[in-house]
């Protein structure tokens, strides 16, 4: 069974909703394997016993308002695994020099020769 058909990924949710009162929620309608709520930024993925559970929750429960916010719910996507560690990152500062064409010159008009 693959876990991307049973494992959903729920945002929007209020800050203040724990692990156990959405797994007391969704387990009164469907069988679950496993919760895991990330505390203090509103997202849960949980992991569904059945693809026929996952699919029943998403199509009932996106957009659903619990708490006074309404979920966003979609099956989750596993992370792409790759050894390779060069992308990302990136940016700063890339320095040079200082001034240029577009420093303050104390009021004096830029001379264009």
């Amino acid at each position: 069974m693959s876990e991307t058909k049973t494992k959903l990924f729920f945002g929007n949710l209020d800050y203040s909703i724990s692990e156990d009162d959405l797994k007391a929620f969704l387990s009164q309608t469907w069988n679950l394997s496993e919760v895991k709520l990330l505390e203090g930024k509103g997202v849960a993925f949980v992991t569904f016993a059945s693809t026929e559970d996952a699919e029943s929750a998403k199509e009932k429960l996106n957009g659903l308002e619990l708490k006074g916010r309404n979920m966003k719910v979609d099956f989750a996507h596993d992370k792409p695994r790759s050894n390779d560690r060069r992308g990302g990152g990136g940016g700063g500062f890339r320095g040079g020099p200082r001034g240029g064409n577009d420093r303050d010159r104390g009021g004096r008009k830029p001379s264009y020769r």
